[in-house]
């Protein structure tokens, strides 16, 4: 009676262990495929800069780009890594980009970007979302 007791709870453990399993490996694979999703969005959006700033009447036109890195686990605010080229500028620093879900699609959230180029700094070549307060020394001209 012993073995036929402890075989049925082994079997409801081993139930039990197989449940956890599936749902937490069907987790990850939702949170990639969101994530992919919304890398595409953002090529998508980079891409339309690159064929619509070519003629440089909108600013220095976007010649490349590469998305480093993405971490979607917040599917609906997913993050990136992404290095910009521009013409005559090269590649800048690694910039952080938010993907957001509106209405069931990823968009690209419109953010400034302030990229730190003083070579004085402490954060020199780095970028940031936000206004151009980086923790610098003072980067003032005299005037004339």
């Amino acid at each position: 009676m012993k073995i036929k007791t402890f075989l049925m709870a082994l079997g409801m453990l081993s139930l039990v262990l197989t449940s956890v399993v599936v749902v937490s490996s069907a987790t990850p694979s939702k949170n990639a495929s969101n994530g992919q999703a919304a890398v595409a969005a953002a090529a998508a959006y980079y891409q339309d800069i690159i064929e619509t700033s070519a003629d440089g009447n909108e600013g220095t036109p976007l010649k490349s780009f590469k998305i480093l890195s993405a971490d979607s686990t917040d599917v609906n605010n997913v993050q990136l890594q992404v290095a910009l080229t521009y013409e005559g500028s090269g590649t800048m620093p690694p910039a952080p980009v938010t993907i957001v879900k509106e209405q069931g699609e990823y968009v690209v959230k419109q953010e400034i970007i302030v990229y730190d180029m003083n070579p004085k700094s402490p954060t020199y070549k780095t970028a940031k979302v936000g206004n151009a307060n980086f923790n610098t020394e003072s980067s003032t001209r005299k005037q004339p």
